[in-house]
């Protein structure tokens, strides 16, 4: 699981995170993190607290990532970091996860996780507005707003 805020110790340093979590975690990958840790040019001797909120979200992500897990729920994981990161992350990092699992994506940025998604399921006010499978949902911002006006007319 993956939260919108940080849970890490700020007090820690980058490879600290690394070890507490490959001697908690039996099914963390200590390899594929620091494998990640330097395609995002995080220092593993940096200390969290020293961390940009960007950064330490993507530190988390490959904390997330790096665990051998059957579902993966992340929360928001583009809000903070820039266009860059955001096309690696999807490209590279959440292609990676094991295809024999299950990923569970909140975002509002609908358009940019579209390609690693099978499903969408959009809430409104707490209730199911669209529930389909990407190959038959456009989701243009204008095909959004289309769907959501629709849904509201209905209820």
């Amino acid at each position: 699981y993956l939260p919108d805020s940080s849970y890490l110790d700020e007090d820690m340093k980058v490879k600290e995170v690394i070890k507490f979590f490959s001697d908690f975690y039996t099914n963390f990958d200590k390899k594929k993190a620091e494998k990640y840790l330097e395609e995002f040019e995080i220092d593993p001797n940096f200390r969290v607290y020293k961390m940009s909120k960007g950064m330490k979200e993507k530190l988390q992500l490959v904390l997330v990532v790096s665990r051998k897990a059957s579902l993966y729920i992340i929360d928001e994981p583009l809000s903070g970091v820039d266009s860059i990161t955001r096309e690696y992350l999807l490209n590279t990092v959440l292609r990676k996860i094991d295809k024999n699992s299950s990923l569970i994506i909140t975002t509002h940025l609908i358009n940019e996780v579209e390609r690693v998604l099978d499903h969408v399921i959009i809430l409104n006010k707490g209730k199911i507005a669209v529930d389909d499978d990407v190959k038959n949902f456009n989701t243009s911002l204008k095909e959004v707003l289309r769907r959501y006006s629709n849904v509201k007319k209905i209820n």
